[in-house]
């Protein structure tokens, strides 16, 4: 099979502004709904009635936005038992926190189930050793505190992920390829690759995104411009139709830079690759959740 490495332009939308300094906050308040934080249990109420409205499709928003947070209750927040229902973004200096509420157990399941696959391909390399998997570990990356919904790490620069997950639904495709930027570009960050999966709710369809910076083509010593951008390198849509499970990219497995993984010049090994087969069964088994192929195997399709 060949690897699919398609090289793609940057994205031409308002979240992508090449050669300046990308503001992740800055989009997300012009585009979200944003509510001045009052307490522990006044935020916990509010993600608690947004998540059960997402179950209920009475809303396709999976952000939320808090502003005059304390680091301290971001802390409490990021520490307690309703943690694994949401995802935190923290603007130390701003005080301003973004959250993705997680509604479905579809999430769940694409999140530990891709963490099976990059950990099936850490061990084929013999990199059990070198590369560790973090979870949705709190990582500090400039003035953020982040909680991706996975990150893998080197051994040799532990608190610096080289690789994120993020998860979220398709209606909430452009916030979530912002928080995808953000991991980028970022001041002092360490992150290399950002996969991000759209999961569709009303179709059986998923989305994965291959997130990297790039050279920058008008990129210029005099104009100040940055000399590497944020570019989406590959795209693959994977759906069921008929009797089949069927990907646009054709036969091509998603392959991740060594390099960029590691943190070192690659040796004998292999790139990191995840086949086509196991993104098909990977989103089948987000599928299986979300009722899709039992209700077709119902319906004799």
């Amino acid at each position: 099979m060949n690897t699919l490495n398609e090289s793609l332009s940057p994205l031409a939308d308002a979240s992508d502004t090449p050669g300046q300094d990308f503001n992740q906050l800055e989009f997300f308040l012009l585009e979200s709904d944003s509510s001045c934080f009052t307490s522990v249990r006044g935020f916990r109420k509010t993600v608690y009635l947004h998540r059960t409205a997402l179950l209920q499709n009475k809303t396709s928003k999976q952000f939320l936005v808090f502003t005059e947070v304390p680091l301290s209750n971001f802390y409490t927040l990021s520490s307690d038992d309703e943690s694994r229902q949401r995802r935190l973004y923290y603007n130390v200096l701003t005080k301003t926190l973004i959250v993705k509420v997680l509604p479905h157990q579809a999430h769940e399941v694409a999140i530990r189930d891709f963490d099976k696959l990059v950990g099936r391909e850490i061990t084929r390399l013999g990199l059990d050793d070198e590369v560790i998997p973090l979870g949705s570990a709190t990582t500090t990356v400039g003035n953020w505190k982040k909680e991706a919904d996975s990150n893998w790490v080197s051994i040799t620069e532990h608190h610096n992920p080289k690789l994120v997950l993020e998860v979220g639904l398709s209606q909430s495709q452009r916030q979530l390829d912002l928080v995808s930027r953000g991991w980028l570009e970022s001041s002092d960050s360490s992150v290399q690759i950002v996969i991000s999966i759209a999961i569709y709710r009303d179709v059986p369809k998923i989305q994965i995104n291959r997130w990297e910076l790039v050279p920058n083509p008008n990129y210029s010593r005099a104009t100040h411009s940055l000399s590497l951008i944020y570019s989406r390198t590959a795209t693959k849509q994977i759906s069921h139709a008929g009797n089949e499970t069927v990907s646009t990219s054709g036969t091509s497995d998603l392959g991740l830079d060594f390099r960029k993984v590691t943190g070192r010049s690659q040796g004998p090994e292999a790139n990191f690759t995840l086949s086509e087969e196991g993104l098909r069964r990977f989103a089948e088994r987000v599928w299986f959740v979300q009722d899709f192929l039992r209700n077709l195997l119902e319906m004799g399709t």
